[in-house]
């Protein structure tokens, strides 16, 4: 049974405000929108920045706060979804998040410093301004745009780089 175009259930760790245990919650996935892709993710890793984030810590151009927020931007999956627009993966593909979602339109997007959006890394959100993830009625944040600490994510297709399938997905999720 095909998941594509309708929500999905599944469990993330959430951290409802600073300097709080990370919890299992059940959360729901909307499908993506344009230039959004859905991943189911396989494996995660954790970085100094995820506890950064749990502390409360901003992070100048990646993490300016946001709460609840899922934590996680080193990860690798498959691609589950694809929403309108989007042209470089496709349902199936293995992929590797990296932060740094794209509007494509603030003054590091028009530079070689697109990794570093105005408008999404410090907002933790996706380039419209949302995320797809919501739990208990509240939209969840995703640290990086990405949210890795979660079975499925939406972010933006610009996060994403294909990762030919042979290669093991297990040394795959540090490279984020």
């Amino acid at each position: 049974m095909s998941t594509a175009g309708k929500p999905i259930t599944c469990r993330a760790a959430v951290c409802w405000e600073p300097n709080q245990p990370l919890s299992i919650e059940e959360v729901v996935v909307e499908p993506p929108q344009k230039g959004e892709v859905r991943v189911k993710l396989l494996s995660a890793s954790i970085c100094q920045t995820d506890f950064c984030c749990l502390k409360g810590y901003t992070i100048k151009g990646f993490y300016a706060g946001g709460w609840p927020v899922i934590p996680g931007h080193e990860g690798v999956g498959v691609v589950e979804s694809v929403g309108p627009e989007v042209t470089s993966v496709q349902p199936g593909d293995h992929v590797i998040p990296s932060f740094g979602a794209q509007c494509n339109k603030c003054t590091l997007c028009q530079s070689s410093r697109t990794n570093m959006c105005l408008l999404t890394n410090d907002r933790a959100v996706l380039p419209e301004g949302t995320t797809r993830v919501k739990a208990k009625g509240r939209m969840l944040h995703q640290l990086a745009s990405l949210g890795t600490f979660a079975e499925y994510s939406v972010m933006a297709e610009t996060s994403l780089a294909r990762v030919n399938k042979s290669v093991p997905t297990a040394s795959l999720s540090v490279m984020g």
